[in-house]
């Protein structure tokens, strides 16, 4: 799991965008938790235990 804070807040809870990847593979994640400040989200498929991680990169859009 993983925790974003914005560094405004939203007058209205966003609508979130986002994706992340790591090791040049897209990860299918959930968002969890959205309010005006911030808002968590979780990995839906794991990584392989054998493949170490790196590179992670989150981008996300937020709007109202």
């Amino acid at each position: 799991m993983f925790t974003v804070t914005f560094d405004k807040a939203f007058s209205a809870v966003p609508t979130i965008t986002f994706t992340l990847r790591t090791n040049g593979d897209i990860f299918l994640s959930q968002v969890d938790n959205i309010s005006t400040t911030g808002f968590t989200g979780y990995i839906r498929n794991s990584f392989p235990s054998a493949k170490p991680v790196s590179d992670v990169s989150l981008c996300y859009i937020a709007m109202c």
